[in-house]
This record gives structure tokens, C-alpha cells and sequence, in this order.
């Protein structure tokens, strides 16, 4: 603030936008307190969370999702304090091929499960041959062209069942599958928003609201 004069409110979050008044309605998150910040104009960048479909069983414990720092955490006590040894990641773009290479380093043994019948959908066909024989090398077992149905966990474990009528038995499971944006607020506000929950902007970013 003293070298930018930005003003910096921490612990708060933007709940609703009333675009004929210009405000927005603002919670304190210590207190629950709200008020109303006006206006001249409103960047909404309100970013994007982890996907989390609603399949049989997700809610277990034992399935975790690395978005933020605790969750890493999380990741990390489950392996070196609870003694994980085997952790299946549903995905396999960026974060879930990062996250098998960390946990092999471990010593966990990893599986990857992912719906195409590659690991990284963006690399051609015959580049991404190479991740998976270096994957293997690696010991990362690989299930290409498998859906997640659902989860069953035992108390002890975790099975995750495939679309192929297959499982694979882990002590924990991570979803790497993508992330949905987080434009409810937007939506509210009546916004235009496409089909997965985006803000629909032109080339310039700008909504159909000038303000």
C-alpha cells in the first residue's frame, strides 16, 4: 500500500457484484462481517478450482486433490507419516505426471490412471510414447484409456474402480483431472457464462457489461 497504493484486503472475499449499483458485497472472513465496496470499474479474476465429479465414494479421506500448499502437505504426511505405498493419480497432464515423478522419488509406487489413451493429451500421439516408456522404466503403472467409476474404501484402502470393469487398490488417490472456473459469482451477477462455467469475454477479455 505505502508503494503502490494498492489497498490489500486479506481474509476477505467478494460474495456477490451488483452491476446497476457498481458495487460488490464483501465478507469478512475472521468475522462473517459484510459491506458494500463501490466501483468505477471490476476485474473479475476469480480463477478456477480442482474438479471434483460426483462419482461413488469420493468423499473418503483417503482421496486428496494438490491445488494449494496445505494440500501438498497433506500429500506428504499421508506418504512419510502415515506410510502410503501405493498412491493411484486419476490424470495424467502436468500436475499428475509432476506428482508421479515426486512420489516415485519417495519410493511410492505409483499408478496413473487417465480416460485417453495418453498421458499429456496436448503432445502428438507418438511423442507422448516416450513419456510412457519412461514412465514405465520409472515403474508408474500406467491404465490408458480408463474412466473412473468410483471409489471404495475399506478403512484401510482404496479401490478405484475403472470403466473396463478393472480396480486398482491404493492407500491414497489423487485427482489430477482438470479444473472448472470459478465464474458463479459472474453468473449471479448476470453475466453471460458459457457451457463449462467460464466467463464469456471478446478478444480484449471484456464481459458485456463496459464496467
Amino acid at each position: 500500500r505505502k508503494k503502490y497504493n494498492i489497498d490489500v484486503r486479506v481474509k476477505s472475499e467478494v460474495v456477490a457484484i451488483d452491476r446497476a449499483a457498481k458495487t460488490v458485497t464483501v465478507r469478512r472472513g475472521d468475522t462473517g462481517e459484510e459491506y458494500a465496496e463501490s466501483y468505477d470499474k471490476l476485474v473479475i479474476s476469480t480463477g478456477s478450482s480442482p474438479s471434483r465429479p460426483e462419482l461413488p465414494g469420493i468423499d473418503s479421506p483417503r482421496i486428496k486433490q494438490l491445488w494449494t500448499i496445505p494440500d501438498m502437505d497433506a500429500v506428504i504426511a499421508a506418504v512419510k507419516s502415515r506410510g502410503a505405498k501405493r498412491v493411484a493419480i486419476a490424470g495424467g497432464g502436468f500436475i499428475g505426471l509432476e506428482t508421479a515423478e515426486n512420489l516415485t522419488a519417495l519410493g511410492v509406487e505409483v499408478s496413473i490412471i487417465q480416460r485417453p489413451n495418453q498421458v499429456m493429451p496436448p503432445l502428438d500421439f507418438e511423442m507422448a510414447q516416450l513419456l510412457h516408456q519412461n514412465l514405465e522404466e520409472n515403474g508408474v503403472k500406467l491404465y490408458l484409456g480408463e474412466g473412473v467409476t468410483g471409489f471404495e474404501d475399506d478403512g484401510n484402502t482404496v479401490r478405484v474402480n475403472l470403466k473396463s470393469g478393472r480396480s486398482v487398490e491404493a492407500d491414497l488417490v489423487i485427482l489430477s483431472i482438470g479444473v472448472a472456473p470459478n465464474g458463479a459469482i459472474a453468473g449471479a451477477a448476470g453475466l453471460a457464462l458459457n457451457q463449462k462455467g467460464g466467463i464469456v469475454t471478446d478478444s480484449h477479455m471484456r464481459t458485456a457489461d463496459p464496467d
